[in-house]
This record gives structure tokens, sequence and C-alpha cells, in this order.
């Protein structure tokens, strides 16, 4: 198209036409300008490399599985000898468990998950989803426990 005719083109329209051809044209958004008609404006393509993680980002923590809380106490910590894995929440949390206790860990997902202290005391290794794994718990303490695969997953073992 000539410059000519480009500048006959009505002003929403110009941007697009003399953006050429390329591969690399930027998508075209209209949005309203106070004193004229609709005006084509470019969003960056940095724009969308940086936007879209950080939405992902906060969708992901907004929007965060919940856990199965049938297995807690009302104060939020319970007594027994099982902790399980669901929505990719370790319940209870924190759990309480006398020493030499063998605490069963069942992973009710469908993806891998490990029951590992945060100081290396004890690692179930890798527990396939809908499978179990114990741990024998010989020392009294409180442990931070986590998940190798999944690193954000963690929570609190006491041993007394």
């Amino acid at each position: 198209m000539g410059s000519a005719e480009l500048e006959r083109a009505p002003p929403r329209v110009r941007g697009f036409l003399s953006s050429g051809t390329g591969a690399r044209r930027e998508p075209l958004v209209m949005s309203e300008h106070p004193h004229s008609e609709s005006v084509l404006t470019r969003i960056p393509f940095w724009a969308y490399v940086a936007i879209v993680p950080l939405l992902a980002a906060v969708a992901v923590l907004v929007i965060r599985p919940g856990s199965d809380t049938t297995a807690t106490t009302g104060r939020g910590s319970a007594n027994g000898d099982a902790v399980s894995i669901a929505n990719f929440t370790f319940t209870p949390d924190p759990v309480t468990v006398a020493v030499g206790t063998t605490l069963t860990v069942t992973n009710r997902d469908g993806t891998a998950h490990t029951f590992t202290a945060r100081d290396g005391s004890f690692d179930t290794g890798d527990i396939a989803g809908g499978s179990d794994a114990t741990v024998t718990l010989d020392r009294a303490g409180t442990f931070a426990y986590f998940c190798k695969i999944h690193q954000y997953m963690k929570g609190t073992l006491r041993v007394s």
C-alpha cells in the first residue's frame, strides 16, 4: 500500500496497515480514547512475557487446593500415627506422636511425593500416588518436613 493510500485510511486502520506483514507483529487491542473514535494500541510482547507468569503465580497462590481437615483436632494438630497427602498438602499439620511410633504416610494424590525431614533424620523416598510408606521415629524433637519433589509442601512433626 502506498503512503498516499495510507494517509487516507482512517486513523484506527493506519497502525494496522503500516505494521507490514512480518511474523513479529504484536497483538492489536481496542481501547477507548475520550475525545475520538476507538484507537488501536499495541501491547508490547515483553508485557505478555512479564504479566502472564505473574498472573499464573498469583492464581496458584490464591486458588491453592484445600486440605483434608477431617484428621485434625480443634487446635489444628493431631495425635496419631498417620499423615495423609492430598491436594498437595500434608494433614494433619502439625502432628504429634510418641517416640518409637511407626508413622504411616499415605499419598492420596495422583503424583509421587516424599516425606522428608529438613535435617535428614528421615526420608520415605518417593511415594507413588495411591501408595503409602512408613517411618519409625526413634528420637524426640520437633522436625520440619517437606516433599523433595514439591518443596512448597511442608509441615511440622513433634515427637515426644
